[in-house]
């Protein structure tokens, strides 16, 4: 099975900034937070409140681990928007990892510049 951290997201900006590959893989973990809270924003947006709440219901009656609960999302989701939930979330990552880049690049100017 791949690795999540080795499927498609884009490091080269934290590279690019002078951090190993395995510091720019810690980064992710340091944005998951705002990704998570931005999926479910964005996601709920096309599915809506009650169907989130629906899915959410079923997958407790199922006692679903994570990766089931988040299958009954994704296809939803697809189903509304012919995309997959963890493409969205592969791209929400890399945006957020390019940020975090723009804001060390701010901050190591800033501190030369004190």
């Amino acid at each position: 099975m791949t690795n999540f951290l080795d499927s498609g997201l884009d490091y080269q900006p934290l590279l690019s900034i002078g951090l190993t590959q395995d510091q720019a893989k810690k980064m992710v973990a340091v944005v998951m937070p705002l990704v998570q809270l931005k999926l479910q924003t964005k996601v709920e947006a096309v599915l809506g409140t009650e169907k989130m709440v629906e899915l959410k219901t079923r997958a407790d009656k199922q006692k679903s681990d994570f990766m089931a609960s988040l299958t009954l999302i994704d296809e939803a989701y697809r189903a509304k928007t012919g995309k997959y939930v963890m493409e969205l979330m592969r791209q929400l990552i890399n945006e957020h990892l390019k940020l975090m880049a723009q804001v060390i690049t701010k901050a190591k100017k800033g501190l030369k510049d004190a």
